[in-house]
């Protein structure tokens, strides 16, 4: 079996800003030490792959916040999908397999169906506006090269694709019911040093 997640890469070293933006929202979440430039947001909801939620979550923090927000999903490392928001709403998204990754959702979570009846689920990623959102000097080719290539597994993608944007090391294979185990890899990582900063748990 492959991976199963979902994370947000919140372009913000605010730990706390982002805890109570998400605890005012009543959500149930991990917030991480900020790395990078980022925090990543662990939502346990959106862990069940629902669209309609992650599209909630990152709304949510990209338009209070004011700052552009990253979401990251990874279905059995055969499918990778991202969404890149601000202010609010979708600017960017991304999908390794668009077919087959609308038709799995749409089956699993009928629920959504309605919420979701507006949303491009097919957009293929346009990395100059990752470059443009996130503030990055990234080099284009290379972002359109790791988003097209065929990979073994989804998880190789996106530690490719998160290296190349400078994302944090724990944004790849993390998701809500991942940080116990991540938070005692890191504790037996010299090479990191959290210092006082630690794991925040709301809900």
């Amino acid at each position: 079996m492959g991976k199963f997640y979902v994370n947000f890469s919140v372009k913000s070293s605010d730990q706390q800003q982002v805890v109570a933006v998400l605890r005012d929202a009543g959500r149930v979440a991990i917030v991480s030490p900020p790395q990078a430039g980022y925090v990543v947001v662990y939502d346990e909801e959106t862990d069940r792959q629902a669209l309609a939620s992650i599209v909630l979550i990152g709304n949510l923090l990209s338009q209070s916040l004011n700052v552009s927000v990253l979401g990251t999903l990874n279905h059995d490392d055969r499918i990778l999908r991202y969404w890149l928001f601000e202010a609010g709403a979708i600017v960017d998204a991304y999908d390794s397999r668009p077919d087959y990754f609308n038709k799995f959702f749409l089956d699993l979570n009928e629920e959504d169906d309605d919420e979701m009846k507006d949303i491009d689920t097919t957009q293929i990623s346009r990395p100059e506006k990752l470059k443009d959102c996130l503030k990055l000097n990234i080099d284009l080719a290379k972002v359109k090269k790791i988003l097209r290539n065929k990979y073994p597994l989804e998880t190789i993608r996106h530690q490719a694709f998160a290296t190349e944007l400078g994302l944090p090391h724990w944004s790849v294979g993390v998701g809500y019911y991942d940080v116990e185990k991540l938070k005692k890899a890191i504790a037996k990582d010299n090479q990191i040093d959290l210092k006082d900063e630690t794991f925040v748990q709301i809900g």
